[in-house]
């Protein structure tokens, strides 16, 4: 008879404690995501979560939902991490997905190293060049302005301007093939 009662006494309680889990349950699942590698096993485990609240043999005497609810999450997150740890790495498609689209094609990474070594000579061949020439070279070349607009921006000529640019182009030339040669 006292089985019975305790039984009847306990299911309010259940329903208290399950409804706590409802309403806790979106912290929950960003509680495990922060704790987890693999966000695919945030159900499972949440399951498991809600397995144990279940199996409280007196869930009428938790007195802070919150805090029992993610002790639990806290011991599921970490025996997991635990059997993580211990057993074989897997394949994780979710993972190797969103990897994927942050990294650039193989070629492209080749594209871009290479580029990024040519201006690394360039710029050392820029380095090489007379004061001037780097000055029209930098204002023609990498700010992209006309030999009028460069020209009223060191007092040249325009002619002069020309000038530069065209012996700098000729020197950097010179410079980059001999490196390579």
């Amino acid at each position: 008879m006292s089985d019975a009662k305790s039984k009847a006494a306990s299911v309010p309680a259940i329903r208290l404690a399950l409804a706590a889990f409802r309403e806790y349950l979106p912290d929950l699942h960003a509680y495990l995501l922060r704790r987890l590698h693999r966000g695919s096993d945030v159900p499972d485990l949440t399951m498991e979560i809600y397995e144990r609240i279940l199996r409280n043999r007196r869930p009428e005497e938790i007195e802070n939902p919150r805090a029992y609810i993610f002790r639990i999450a806290a011991n599921v997150a970490r025996e997991a991490h635990g059997l993580q740890l211990r057993s074989p790495v897997a394949f994780d498609s979710e993972a190797s997905d969103r990897a994927s689209r942050h990294l650039p094609a193989p070629e492209d990474l080749t594209e871009r190293l290479n580029r990024d070594q040519e201006l690394r000579q360039l710029e050392a061949a820029i380095a090489q060049l007379p004061v001037m020439h780097q000055a029209v070279v930098a204002l023609a070349l990498r700010e992209g302005l006309t030999h009028k607009e460069v020209a009223r921006k060191t007092g040249l000529s325009v002619g002069s301007v020309g000038v530069y640019v065209c012996e700098a182009r000729a020197r950097m030339r010179a410079l980059l093939n001999r490196r390579e040669g």
